[in-house]
């Protein structure tokens, strides 16, 4: 293993991070000193390094953000992969964590909250209304949530799932077979105990959404101009399938 001399200490190491801080400027890309001696000095000229550094920042405060904003730019890409990997790996931790703080900051969180909204209500108005024009399936998703869980219907529907649908039905409706606007249609209607599930999602048009309302589907169906057998036979073998599985324990 490759060693190296601290310095000051004149200690030798294993050359690595875990004894050396980086250094690109040197030759073997790590630190003169080693860690300890490092901190060691950091304490002993904390006040003094402090204001060398302010003053620094202050003689060259532009350079030094114009720095900074084209780093941002360079590891944008980068650094959204990398938290979104760290979320994925540590999201109970993460869970955990903010719960607590949560908890132990009621008041602090309530305050603020307060605070921000009265002094951004315009913009926070702007951000939810622009959020919803694009997104419009995780509004209706929002909402039929509510309304199930309020009404006690099972309300497990994800965007996965509905984008799963569509697929099943090749992003048409599976009524009438156009490929307008899809909705998310109950099969059979909530209002006759119909959950907001995989198994009893089917994608719509407007048109027929509003025409079936909660009438039963054997009913509606076939009294419309638009009625097609085959189609049937599809809606009925995609929701035979569902039934299927969560029989099995898939769904």
């Amino acid at each position: 293993m490759t060693t190296k001399n601290c310095s000051r200490c004149k200690a030798e190491l294993p050359a690595t991070t875990e004894h050396f801080l980086k250094q690109s400027s040197t030759k073997s890309g790590l630190s003169s000193q080693c860690k300890e001696c490092k901190h060691e000095y950091y304490l002993a000229n904390r006040e003094r390094i402090k204001m060398k550094s302010k003053k620094y920042y202050e003689e060259n405060k532009e350079v030094i953000m114009e720095k900074s904003k084209e780093y941002r730019l360079k590891v944008k890409e980068h650094k959204k992969e990398y938290d979104k990997k760290y979320t994925k790996k540590n999201k109970e931790k993460k869970n955990i964590r903010s719960r607590k703080y949560a908890e132990e900051n009621k008041e602090k969180l309530e305050k603020y909250r307060r605070v921000y909204y009265k002094d951004n209500k315009e913009r926070i108005y702007e951000l939810n209304r622009k959020w919803k024009n694009e997104n419009p399936d995780r509004v209706k998703m929002a909402k039929s949530r509510r309304y199930n869980k309020k009404k006690l219907l099972p309300s497990t529907l994800t965007l996965e799932q509905w984008d799963l649908i569509k697929k099943y039905f090749d992003k048409k409706c599976a009524y009438c077979g156009c490929e307008k606007p899809l909705e998310q249609e109950h099969f059979i209607p909530s209002s006759k105990g119909g959950g907001y599930t995989m198994e009893n999602i089917i994608p719509s048009c407007r048109s027929c959404n509003a025409s079936k309302n909660d009438t039963d589907f054997q009913e509606w169906y076939k009294k419309q101009g638009t009625y097609d057998s085959e189609r049937e036979k599809k809606i009925y073998s995609y929701l035979n399938s569902k039934q299927k599985s969560i029989r099995s324990g898939y769904l």
